[in-house]
């Protein structure tokens, strides 16, 4: 029963150059554990752009998740 699933999704704005990038990572070994990956970056480059108060907030988390 293992399985191995990617996610990812890329967003970027022609007009102010903001680059968004989401990549969620699973793997469930047995049918009752998975554990998972994801990881966030945003890059905003001018001061006026959507995500430029977000500049230094990359994210990676990590999760371990038991099905019932």
């Amino acid at each position: 029963t293992d399985s191995f699933n990617i996610f990812m999704d890329y967003k970027y704005d022609l007009k102010t150059q903001d680059m968004g990038f989401l990549t969620r990572t699973n793997y469930q070994w047995t049918r009752h554990f998975l554990v998972g990956l994801d990881v966030q970056v945003l890059n905003a480059p001018t001061e006026f752009s959507f995500w430029a108060p977000f500049r230094s907030n990359d994210s990676f988390l990590g999760r371990l998740t038991y099905l019932f």
